[in-house]
């Protein structure tokens, strides 16, 4: 009987199937691709944003909050404090800064919705009377130079710029009370202040006005 010759697998010989050892698979692994690291990569990009993002928004957050607690930035509408501030004008108001007299303050009406700028002209204690366009605070005459211009040109033209008054005429009181301020518009002929609605409490005031901010072409401190 004749040895037959075993037949091999014409597919294996088509198609050889190259073994990897086990050592060179260890080494591959060492080793990530190409398409790993790019997604790799692509996942220590979006990690970067979000962290960045996050840290961001936590900064912003404390920024508002710290404003929030230390600033305002009001509005001022109507022509009051002409030339000094104008309707539209925006001012930094600092709610810590010292309440002093000729400093401009930022207070609310008794609702707490209605807010104006206004410059203390009388703290507690004070006897304010008018008499030609003279200050005099507790019988002693007092200047203020923040309207020598507009106190010129109007005197050009034999006319007052801040009517005659006292306090007891204006408000029925001798003196301000404690707890109180007079407060009045730079612009006198016109402004609408403690002349008709009175004394203006503590408890009103948000802080003074200490920068003009906007229009920024006019950024001023005041």
């Amino acid at each position: 009987m004749s040895a037959t010759k075993s037949k091999s697998n014409p597919s294996s010989q088509a198609f050889p199937v190259k073994k990897i050892s086990s050592k060179k698979i260890k080494q591959r692994s060492k080793y990530p691709s190409k398409t790993f690291k790019r997604k790799k990569k692509r996942h220590s990009r979006r990690k970067i944003v979000k962290e960045l993002y996050q840290t961001f928004s936590i900064f912003f957050a404390l920024l508002l909050l710290i404003q929030k607690m230390t600033i305002a930035l009001p509005k001022v509408e109507g022509y009051s404090m002409i030339p000094t501030l104008v309707d539209g004008n925006r001012v930094v108001v600092n709610k810590f800064g010292q309440v002093k007299r000729f400093k401009l303050i930022y207070f609310k009406d008794t609702t707490g919705k209605i807010g104006a700028v206004r410059r203390i002209i009388g703290i507690p204690g004070d006897r304010i009377k008018y008499k030609n366009d003279q200050l005099w605070i507790n019988e002693q005459e007092v200047v203020e130079r923040f309207l020598e211009n507009s106190v010129h040109k109007v005197q050009e033209s034999t006319m007052k710029f801040t009517d005659d008054f006292t306090l007891i005429q204006a408000i029925g009181v001798e003196a301000v009370p404690m707890g109180k301020y007079f407060v009045m518009g730079d612009n006198r002929p016109f402004a609408t202040d403690s002349r008709v609605y009175g004394l203006i409490d503590e408890s009103q005031v948000v802080g003074t006005a200490e920068w003009l901010l906007f229009p920024l072409r006019k950024l001023d401190y005041f």
